[in-house]
């Protein structure tokens, strides 16, 4: 309804409910937008901002939300912070340390050298009661619950293992109309998301990107049982996959752009017949200027050897 017609009489009750939640959500964002101590890898300010939007849309039916890769517990406090009491927040995470992981949070006061757990609980502490957690790979712990998801934050598909895992149950599991965030959408590390996500665009609908990495959609019907079951990783050839690529990378200006190129490299790694130093120089060519981007192009290389069998 339009917000003149609303207020043309009388401040309705539900006007003044919709103030309400929107001002108490507004709130929550502004304590949210400092990075958490102690946590290197908070997602950004628009990035939040984003999450703030599509929670304070939905109000107040949000009744479960799900978070695929929660590392130290900054965005799980973001989507705690900004939903309603009544929300369920599904944690899924091996919660398993990496080099860097391991050398980033030694300082913080509940390190453990076996792993992140113990961290993420200390930050999330005052949210426990939201959160519902599934320790372990995703791919064993993926059908813990079956309930409908009115948000799903994904940001664990970094391995080829998961690509098909993210669809059923979790793209599934999403309710029409609820939104998905794809928080690695443009990182190098996840490129199989970009191929995927253009095949899938009848169901999801585009709309809108955020900071550097973050893709948002809505879902707008029911996934096929073909979609459902379809291998995302080898039911499709080289070909197919840098045709659906350069759709992604054609739809984005300037360096998002970028960061879909570098994606494609580390593609691209994987495909014996694909000359990837020759795409490697065109990035560093065209993204001379950014270190950003040119970074990761650099970095894709260097790891090219093994890149296949790391789990990030």
């Amino acid at each position: 309804m339009d917000v003149s017609a609303r207020v043309t009489n009388e401040a309705t009750d539900e006007y003044i409910a919709d103030v309400r939640n929107g001002l108490a959500a507004a709130r929550r964002l502004g304590a949210s937008l400092v990075k958490a101590a102690n946590n290197p890898a908070a997602i950004s300010v628009p990035e939040i901002c984003a999450v703030n939007f599509a929670l304070t849309y939905m109000r107040p039916a949000v009744a479960r939300i799900a978070e695929l890769g929660t590392f130290t517990g900054h965005t799980a406090n973001i989507l705690a912070d900004l939903s309603p009491a009544h929300t369920v927040i599904e944690i899924y995470d091996f919660f398993e340390h990496n080099a860097a992981s391991r050398r980033n949070l030694v300082d913080h006061p509940a390190f453990d050298p076996k792993d992140f757990y113990a961290v993420w609980k200390h930050n999330t502490q005052r949210h426990a009661v939201k959160f519902a957690e599934y320790r372990g790979d995703l791919n064993e712990t993926k059908n813990a619950v079956d309930d409908p998801l009115d948000m799903l934050f994904v940001d664990i598909v970094k391995h080829a293992s998961l690509v098909n895992t993210i669809v059923d149950p979790f793209y599934d599991r999403l309710r029409i109309g609820g939104f998905l965030l794809h928080q690695d959408y443009y990182h190098w590390q996840s490129p199989w998301l970009v191929y995927q996500m253009e095949l899938l665009d009848r169901p999801f609908a585009l709309v809108g990107d955020f900071g550097n990495n973050m893709s948002v959609y809505i879902k707008q019907r029911e996934l096929t049982t073909e979609e459902l079951e379809f291998d995302y990783v080898g039911g499709l050839d080289f070909e197919e996959k840098y045709r659906l690529f350069d759709i992604a990378i054609a739809r984005q200006p300037g360096l998002r752009a970028g960061n879909l190129m570098a994606s494609k490299l580390r593609l691209t790694l994987e495909d014996p017949d694909f000359d990837s130093e020759t795409l490697q120089r065109q990035i560093l060519r065209d993204f001379s200027d950014n270190e950003r981007i040119s970074g990761y192009a650099v970095q894709v290389m260097k790891a090219a050897d093994g890149i296949s069998s790391i789990m990030w």
